[in-house]
């Protein structure tokens, strides 16, 4: 996640439902300094917006359309990743286009040490609603952002 920092992690899982509605689990880690001076350890890294803290992403859905799903952003060479969720109104059924809203957050440090906050974190930036009702989020990821769906190869 930072540029000249030990790689982080990101660790994305299944959790199956046995029906069509399991989904996946993204958390993310980064190898930050302790504040006692001990060795760097593995910190999870959240993301804040005006609900609170998310310790983990979830993409959610059914077999006809996903309702929420996110993508991870990370300049070649540079910090500053970029966490995007889209999300959509259930509607009448998972089958219902409907319009998409994207919330960008941008990758934090928390060098000052302010009290509450972690070393490293996703704070909310601002938010766009898509041009075009999608069924899919992952659709709408691609149409209106061009970003590719990390499932498919």
């Amino acid at each position: 996640l930072l540029a000249g920092a030990p790689a982080g992690m990101a660790v994305l899982a299944h959790r199956e439902n046995f029906n069509a509605h399991g989904f996946d689990v993204l958390t993310l880690y980064q190898p930050m300094p302790s504040v006692r001076g001990e060795p760097a350890s593995w910190q999870i890294v959240p993301a804040f917006d005006a609900q609170g803290e998310h310790l983990t992403l979830a993409a959610s859905g059914g077999a006809d359309c996903l309702l929420r799903d996110f993508r991870l952003l990370q300049p070649v060479g540079r910090s500053g990743a970029t966490l995007i969720i889209a999300e959509r109104a259930l509607g009448d059924s998972y089958a219902s286009p409907a319009p998409v809203t994207f919330r960008f957050y941008r990758l934090r440090r928390n060098d000052a040490g302010e009290v509450g906050r972690p070393g490293l974190y996703f704070e909310f930036d601002h938010e766009q609603t898509s041009a075009q009702p999608h069924c899919d989020v992952g659709e709408a990821f691609g149409h209106e952002l061009g970003l590719k769906d990390y499932r498919r190869k």
